[in-house]
């Protein structure tokens, strides 16, 4: 679970977090990452978008205007 500060959003912190994120993963052998978000928070999803994660599922739940995403990224697994 991760976030940012309102007042650092937008400065490449997210990013940064992200990328260092994937590094731990792919040095782990991880083969994806997943994140979890909910529809209202559109610049989440956009982040998600505009950095290769695709939507890979939908959960509805008793608020219809409140549906999870889930959205995924396959790592990249370098052999050494």
């Amino acid at each position: 679970m991760g976030g940012v500060v309102p007042i650092f959003r937008k400065a490449g912190v997210t990013k940064a977090l992200a990328k260092e994120e994937e590094n731990i993963l792919i040095e782990n052998r991880y083969k994806a990452l997943e994140f979890k978000t909910r529809n209202y928070l559109k610049p989440m999803i956009i982040f998600g978008l505009k950095n290769d994660f695709d939507i890979v599922n939908l959960i509805l739940k008793d608020k219809p205007h409140q549906p999870r995403l889930i959205l995924r990224k396959q790592l990249i697994i370098i052999k050494v």
